[in-house]
């Protein structure tokens, strides 16, 4: 496991970046030594899933799938369903 903290933001940028990376290189035919430099830069991030996100119902703001009370207006949240 990475010893490495990103913020969520970062977190976020960095999956993009990977993706992005992951695309570019299915387009080209790379070295073995940099798809395997690259498995280990990937291996290193450990960015994990990205994470579920919804919409307030009151406020309109985004915050995480799970979470009980809206972060911006603390508003209540409804039990998502399964």
């Amino acid at each position: 496991m990475s010893n490495a903290q990103f913020g969520d933001a970062a977190r976020d940028r960095l999956r993009v970046m990977v993706e992005t990376m992951e695309h570019e290189m299915t387009q080209a035919t790379p070295a073995q030594p940099l798809q395997q430099a690259w498995s280990a830069i990937v291996k290193a991030l450990d960015l994990g899933p990205m994470p579920a996100y919804r919409v307030c119902p009151s406020c309109h703001a985004t915050g995480m799938a799970g979470a009980s009370r809206c972060g911006t207006c603390w508003a209540a949240l409804p039990v998502e369903k399964a």
